[in-house]
């Protein structure tokens, strides 16, 4: 091989190297992009879980409330 086909060949690899290190930034954007909205829905399940626990406190609450209405009211 000569040096003119060595040089075309190296250029040929470094665009093959550049185009994957370009879809291995774009991959690694997505994957952060990812990540963020699982953080985020992982906090919105963390947020109305606790929501949950406090409605149903509050039910617990009010039908003991009733319960004991209806026990005076015979």
């Amino acid at each position: 091989m000569d040096e003119e086909t060595l040089a075309v060949l190296f250029e040929d690899l470094n665009m093959k190297i550049d185009e994957l290190i370009n879809v291995q930034k774009e991959t690694n954007q997505k994957q952060i992009a990812i990540i963020n909205k699982l953080e985020k829905i992982q906090e919105y399940n963390e947020i109305d879980d606790m929501r949950s626990i406090m409605v149903s406190r509050q039910l617990s609450s009010i039908i003991d409330r009733l319960a004991r209405i209806e026990r005076y009211a015979r």
